[in-house]
């Protein structure tokens, strides 16, 4: 993922090869590319049911990176994060590196109703279901789920364009001062 529009060009220009499928309206589409270069134009690969969506399969260039061992876990964090930000989607992620072929598939209808209550798994829920707000402004959309528990410690997740904010950022400072503004009114 990336904020700039960029992704799959950068990943395309550092990969030794890469395929890129596409399923959309009924048909499927492929190109393929060696050192960031097409092979050929993007063909038409015919009629196919059911299918949409993107399939990128790529190998990053060894001349360009020394380490090219990814780290399973922290790309299964990442797809499970984008499954339940993008309800609609599933991800689909293949490890074949191992004798253990790794094949998982991430989809969340609940969407971030659903992420509260897996990263509150462990814990005691206070409220039976979280809070889900959700809105859209000058093209801008919001989404927040809230959900408290019986542990003392608060974790926020922030993302902008599917991208976490581990530093948080002026909208949730914005966020914090909007609820804590409401609370002290309901109160006063």
């Amino acid at each position: 993922g990336g904020l700039h529009g960029v992704g799959v060009s950068v990943v395309n220009a550092l990969s030794s090869k890469l395929n890129l499928k596409i399923f959309r309206d009924g048909d499927e589409f492929e190109i393929n590319f060696k050192q960031g270069v097409a092979e050929n134009p993007l063909q038409k690969l015919g009629a196919i049911k059911d299918k949409k969506g993107t399939q990128i399969t790529f190998l990053p260039d060894t001349n360009t990176f020394t380490n090219v061992d990814f780290n399973s876990k922290i790309l299964e964090q990442r797809f499970r994060e984008m499954a339940f930000l993008n309800p609609l989607i599933t991800l689909q992620y293949c490890d074949k590196r191992e004798a253990d072929f790794k094949e998982i598939k991430f989809h969340y209808e609940g969407g971030i109703k659903e992420f509260v209550k897996y990263l509150d798994k462990s814990k005691k829920p206070l409220i039976d279901s979280p809070i889900f707000i959700e809105g859209s402004k000058n093209k801008i959309e919001f989404n927040c789920a809230l959900w408290w528990n019986d542990s003392y410690y608060e974790q926020i997740l922030a993302f902008t364009n599917n991208i976490r904010q581990k530093d948080g950022g002026t909208h949730l400072s914005g966020f914090r001062a909007a609820v804590t503004r409401v609370v002290n009114n309901f109160y006063d």
